[in-house]
């Protein structure tokens, strides 16, 4: 089969076409019958309202839950993640250096933005949103039933390596659950405005 190459795209990216073998993209490949999920992923998803199930399909992002494992773990500067939530469940507001682009895959779903969530647009299945940096920003399921929110964000951090389980990174680990474990007890020790506000700082 021939092959087109697009010289200005190569030479503004800096890399020549490669070959990559079926097992490197099996390596690549997500079933979602087999992805793993998180109810405990956030801090604020102990907050009334907040209640929602995590897939980290492409990376880890910015998830706290470090049993968490991404099905594809290698990272270019992105990460992809599924959110399944029951209605008016969701993300409390809080904010990332980033872009961030949401996609309704399934339901019907919020995201709003501002520092009081003065502004909002729906999202029915296929619709995109892509949120700017700095932007105060949440989302919630806005149906009558349990919905599927597609999630993208770029990852400019180093990217973590969850296949690689040397003494360093169970230490890691442990001290990211002892931190996290730590935020939630101060979350379960407030009210729901009280935690919403700590979860913001929290992320």
């Amino acid at each position: 089969m021939a092959t087109t190459k697009n010289p200005a795209e190569e030479a503004l990216s800096g890399l020549s076409i490669r070959q990559v073998s079926k097992e490197e993209m099996r390596k690549r490949t997500a079933r979602f019958k087999e992805l793993k999920s998180s109810r405990e992923a956030f801090v604020d998803s102990l907050i009334p309202g907040g209640e929602r199930e995590i897939f980290n399909v492409i990376g880890a992002g910015v998830t706290e839950d470090p049993s968490l494992s991404p099905a594809i773990t290698a990272v270019e500067d992105f990460n992809l993640t599924f959110v399944r939530a029951e209605p008016g469940k969701g993300a409390s507001l809080h904010y990332h250096p980033t872009v961030e682009v949401f996609m309704t895959f399934s339901g019907k779903w919020a995201v709003f933005w501002g520092d009081n969530s003065e502004n909002e647009v729906i999202l029915e299945p296929l619709d995109v949103v892509s949120v700017p940096p700095g932007v105060m920003r949440g989302f919630r399921n806005a149906g009558d039933e349990t919905g599927v929110l597609i999630r993208a964000r770029r990852d400019r951090r180093r990217p973590r390596h969850v296949a690689s389980k040397g003494p360093r990174s169970r230490e890691a680990d442990a001290a990211s659950a002892g931190r996290t474990r730590k935020r939630r007890a101060r979350l379960l020790t407030r009210g729901p405005a009280d935690g919403a506000t700590a979860a913001m700082s929290a992320r």
